[in-house]
């Protein structure tokens, strides 16, 4: 039986990572085409996708550890 929690976690594990993957090509286009504020600014940003997306996984990491699925 699939477990409805997980699965919902898996979704939003996946949602972040692909916020911080396309926060990061964000990033690598900006390198030599922006001002240096601007670059900071989406700097930022990646660190934001990235804290949560590590979130999601530890929320996700948490239910397998205490539900064993």
């Amino acid at each position: 039986m699939a477990c409805e929690e997980k699965a919902a976690l898996m979704v939003d594990y996946q949602k972040a990572v692909t916020a911080y993957s396309e926060a990061v090509a964000d990033l690598s286009r900006a390198i030599g085409a922006v001002l240096h504020a601007e670059y900071e600014l989406i700097q930022r940003k990646v660190a934001a996708a990235r804290k949560l997306s590590e979130e999601a996984r530890d929320r996700l990491q948490d239910h397998e550890n205490q539900h064993n699925c």
